[in-house]
């Protein structure tokens, strides 16, 4: 059995006040902070390496672990703009509290910032052990929710990610890295809420680093490239636009998928630029398509971010790419996602009106995945929706996803809004599209997204695509 120095969590010695002591106590939950916490898991691996070196030395003993665990309430903030400092504070001594206890003795539980804990047990053999603890943690505040003075009982979603000693680092802060890594998996995906670390995460949290650090200088480097999905009309069989769709094609990963960049660049800020970069690049090459006589009805949609809508600015970057194409406004098509519609904003209604007066047309992006509320079809003038491709992808096996499909082309053909279907892969999908009388398919059925080269070869050989 793994003996340390560690004293639980039981209340520790009185605190120099010497200001260049450093503060090892969270004085909120009276646990350890996360300098406290760091010392006592250094003390605590200290233990094991000992432990296991005996262990070694009398080779009828296997090797000692130690868990350790990053415990996230989600949407803690919205508990916090909820509740007033007092009541607040008594959350987070709540939750450290039920924390002590669930772990016992032969644990340290510790408060990191905000609504992160952190705690380290012995005694547990391996990752089944391991998995069993967490999900006794989650079951408890899902049975019993934290009551604050009989004013609120609040039932806590947790995420939780978990590494182990010395597996997955020898070192504290390396372990405490390795293990937060694994609580960001965990908190991605809801359906999840526990993580194991593995080295995968390692592995992906360098490429996002590098992402993070490159992407700075794709735009400048000449790097971002703009690809074309076509879009084709249900009725004839050609086609009728594309969607623009960003590419990185970088020097030494080669081409790296927008779901790998796409998110940085929105935390980053830098979506504004490269959202410029494409809706410049997109009019310049559907004018020259337009002009080599491949279509002058052809139309070219642009995604815009809420992000990049909401700026002042959008009204301007939009009017120089216009200027410096020479493209029709009616040639022009922007995707934006029901997000953005649904909150009253100055910005976003001026803009949406001076679309109107140029003649740009407006789509909704992934329609119907994300809000209920239908109130913003009458708000604003809106020519086209687009059908999620999760709806579609199932036709053929979901009669929910069929009704569905149904009911969003019938009510947006009766209030004269064009209709274009997302993600068609199979016949049954296109077949069952033209019965519903849909207007425009998009998907591989067709195409996959193509270079502007090999877009225009596509043109060029006459523009109507069989399935």
């Amino acid at each position: 059995m793994l003996t340390s120095t560690h004293t639980g969590n039981s209340a520790p010695p009185a605190q120099k006040t010497d200001a260049a002591m450093p503060i090892l106590i969270d004085e909120v939950t009276g646990l350890p902070n996360r300098v406290g916490f760091v010392q006592k898991l250094a003390a605590m691996i200290d233990g094991l390496h000992q432990q296991n070196q005996q262990n070694q030395a009398n080779k009828t003993l296997p090797p000692e672990t130690l868990a350790v665990f990053f415990i996230s309430i989600e949407d803690f903030q919205d508990f916090i703009d909820v509740l007033d400092h007092a009541l607040a504070e008594k959350l987070l001594a709540s939750v450290a509290q039920r924390l002590v206890a669930l772990g016992g003795e032969a644990a340290v539980t510790a408060r990191l910032v905000g609504g992160e804990f952190a705690m380290v047990k012995q005694g547990l053999n391996g990752s089944e052990d391991e998995s069993v603890f967490a999900e006794s943690i989650i079951r408890s505040f899902q049975l019993h929710p934290v009551n604050l003075e009989m004013l609120f009982e609040l039932d806590l979603p947790l995420s939780i990610g978990i590494a182990r000693a010395p597996d997955h680092g020898g070192e504290p802060l390396h372990l405490m890295h390795n293990t937060n890594l694994a609580l960001s998996k965990a908190r991605k995906n809801r359906g999840r809420p526990i993580h194991f670390f593995d080295s995968s995460l390692k592995e992906r949290a360098l490429r996002q680093g590098m992402i993070q650090l490159e992407l700075r200088n794709a735009l400048d480097n000449n790097e971002l490239r703009a690809y074309y999905q076509p879009k084709i009309s249900l009725k004839t069989g050609k086609i009728m636009g594309m969607e623009t769709l960003m590419r990185w094609e970088h020097p030494s990963y080669g081409m790296i998928p927008p779901n790998d960049f796409i998110p940085t660049a929105e935390r980053t800020g830098l979506i504004a630029p490269m959202t410029e970069w494409i809706m410049q690049q997109a009019c310049r090459d559907t004018k020259a398509w337009i002009d080599a006589g491949y279509g002058k009805d052809l139309r070219v949609a642009i995604n815009l971010s809420t992000i990049h809508f909401r700026r002042q600015s959008v009204i301007g970057n939009i009017t120089t790419a216009l200027e410096n194409s020479g493209i029709d406004p009616n040639n022009v098509e922007i995707e934006i996602t029901e997000g953005l519609l649904l909150h009253e904003d100055e910005i976003v209604n001026a803009t949406f009106s001076w679309l109107r007066d140029i003649g740009i047309h407006v789509a909704v992006d992934d329609f119907g995945i994300g809000y209920s509320s239908l109130s913003y079809l009458q708000r604003f003038p809106l020519n086209c929706l687009k059908i999620d491709t999760s709806f579609i992808r199932n036709l053929h096996e979901s009669k929910v996803d069929a009704a569905i499909t149904r009911g969003v082309i019938d009510l947006a053909h009766s209030i004269d809004i064009e209709v274009v279907a997302e993600g068609v892969e199979l016949e049954f999908h296109r077949q069952f599209l033209i019965e519903c009388g849909c207007d425009i398919g998009q998907g591989y059925l067709w195409s996959k997204p193509l270079s502007a080269e090999s877009f225009t070869k596509m043109l060029a050989k006459g523009g109507v695509l069989p399935p």
